[in-house]
């Protein structure tokens, strides 16, 4: 209604604007009337953006405002942890709520009012580095620990398969999965052990209950246990990206029993995958032209995936694989993604180098 209030009133007569002003007013009473009766989780949160955004845009609400946004703040801070995830470790939940925070935060400004501090900082997230979260609120939570995206600019290179918008009941137990990830599994196994029965009664019933992150500079290290009762092993990942963006490099680290282990890396749908003769090495070429180069100290397998969360529905990719037989020959393996080709400016002088296709 906010949204489209500047069409909804344009040329409208003073009889609309009353019966509509009226009826927005009675709306905004009624969810914070719902507030206490709601259960903690997205709805609690969508319900208090709701009333913050009606705080700061309707004419005389400033306690309002104020009511709306201490709650919310104190939501935000209970529902939104530390690594910047969502507490349900649900991937849809964290979007929606980031399309939602990322409009109400700008909001603030606009009508010359400060944010609370938790609605400026509940928007930041580097990669899935947390630990599940309590039975309760896992229904959907997945077994992405320690996966990554990576973007080149406005286009997306590695993904996650993601949430399914639509056959969610087809795709969910799936797409839960560490094998949905750009991440480790081991043993072809998940890093979270979810419980049996049908969506959304598949509760995490184990998972990693300690895991270390540091973060110096443009390096990211992690470490999870949540192989550790299970298989025997701890996964160690190093992230380092170059000042320029230009190139990222990874090192994932399996050490404890003898396990085999494979690292995945899924490409968004636009990436075109050329093979190379060398086994350890394959081309990307994304839609803008631009190429960049995947390398790793052991061969790379190609497999099909899936892209769950476009907005035409499912669609059909590929991943990137590093399979390892055993973690005790093979503990260790290092990877890296760089740019190699920049798209071609029209007007720039002699020609770069492309991709062979």
């Amino acid at each position: 209604w906010f949204a489209a209030s500047g069409l909804l009133l344009a040329g409208a007569d003073q009889v609309f604007y009353r019966r509509f002003s009226r009826t927005l007013w009675r709306q905004v009473r009624q969810l914070e009337l719902a507030v206490p009766g709601l259960a903690p989780g997205p709805d609690r949160l969508l319900v208090l953006i709701t009333l913050v955004t009606a705080g700061l845009c309707m004419e005389g609400e400033a306690r309002l405002l104020a009511r709306a946004s201490r709650r919310l703040a104190d939501e935000l801070d209970r529902q939104i942890l530390a690594d910047g995830c969502h507490i349900s470790r649900d991937p849809g939940v964290l979007v929606g709520l980031v399309l939602d925070l990322l409009p109400l935060r700008q909001l603030f400004p606009a009508r010359n009012v400060t944010p609370p501090p938790a609605i400026l900082t509940a928007v930041d997230l580097l990669a899935d580095v947390g630990r599940p979260p309590p039975a309760r609120d896992s229904a959907t939570a997945h077994a992405g620990c320690l996966a990554f995206e990576f973007s080149a600019g406005r286009e997306v290179v590695i993904i996650n398969c993601g949430v399914p918008a639509i056959h969610r009941a087809t795709w969910r137990s799936e797409a839960r999965k560490t094998a949905a990830h750009s991440t480790v599994g081991v043993a072809q196994r998940s890093s979270a052990r979810l419980g049996r029965g049908l969506y959304p009664r598949g509760l995490v019933l184990s998972g990693p209950r300690h895991i270390e992150r540091s973060r110096k500079g443009l390096v990211v290290e992690a470490s999870h246990d949540g192989y550790l009762d299970r298989e025997g092993v701890i996964h160690r990942r190093t992230l380092a990206l170059s000042a320029s963006g230009d190139r990222l490099d990874g090192i994932d680290r399996i050490s404890g029993s003898d396990r085999p282990w494979t690292a995945r890396f899924h490409l968004h749908p636009a990436v075109q995958l050329i093979p190379t003769e060398n086994l350890r090495v394959v081309l990307l070429r994304l839609p803008s032209g631009e190429g960049w180069r995947f390398s790793a100290d052991q061969p790379i397998g190609v497999e099909e995936s899936v892209a769950l969360a476009q907005a035409e529905g499912p669609r059909r990719t590929l991943q990137l694989t590093i399979s390892v037989a055993s973690s005790t020959v093979i503990p260790e393996v290092g990877w890296t993604l760089e740019r190699m080709v920049r798209p071609r400016r029209i007007g720039s002088g002699d020609p770069e180098p492309e991709l062979p296709l």
